[in-house]
């Protein structure tokens, strides 16, 4: 904490140079996290397979709280327990020729109280028959709790060049939920460097 300064420490002309009364706990802490998940896929020719899976985090549901870890009743340590993560995802590829397949896909995720899911497709194309080169263009839609409803919140493109497995995409998100009306139809772009093997 050497690097804090607090309000108390202002000494009323132009430094922080006195004391502070802030209570600064320990801020390293350890604790068991344990997650579990499988994943089955089946790959019968090129282009096409599906893939499903499911996993389970947190399931000890840790404290991660920095104050007094040892003296906290049962109030208290529901209070600052990591929820447990619930993830889920299904996808498939279905070949349209011989050099080109659609591949849609679903997420589902919900933590504590929070969810949130993906539903999209991605198209791959090789660009030379008999050539380790793939094109990928994709639409997503992303849809998520929002007091009391679960509502689409974000549309995403995506773009990506595949050479041997290595992945190299861009994507633009765009947000449909009116948190104001500056960032409506406003969006991210992300950068991705994946490999498949």
């Amino acid at each position: 904490y050497e690097n804090l300064t607090f309000e108390d420490q202002f000494d009323g002309v132009n430094q922080y140079n006195l004391p502070t009364g802030e209570i600064l706990p320990g801020n390293s802490i350890a604790y068991p996290d344990f997650s579990l998940g499988i994943h089955y896929s089946i790959t019968p020719s090129t282009n096409q397979g599906v893939y499903i899976g499911i996993a389970y985090h947190h399931w000890n549901q840790p404290n991660v709280s920095f104050f007094d870890r040892d003296n906290r009743t049962t109030d208290d340590y529901d209070q600052y327990k990591l929820d447990s993560k619930l993830t889920g995802h299904i996808s498939t590829s279905f070949p349209l020729t011989d050099q080109a397949a659609i591949q849609p896909r679903a997420i589902f995720i919900r933590q504590g109280q929070a969810s949130t899911a993906w539903l999209g497709t991605n198209l791959k194309g090789d660009l030379r028959e008999g050539d380790d080169v793939s094109l990928h263009f994709g639409f997503w839609v992303r849809a998520s709790d929002n007091l009391n409803n679960f509502e689409p919140t974000d549309l995403v493109l995506s773009f990506a060049y595949e050479k041997s497995g290595l992945i190299m995409g861009i994507s633009y998100d765009s947000h449909l939920r009116k948190l104001s009306s500056e960032f409506l139809g406003r969006g991210t772009f992300e950068l991705s460097i994946s490999y498949v093997g």
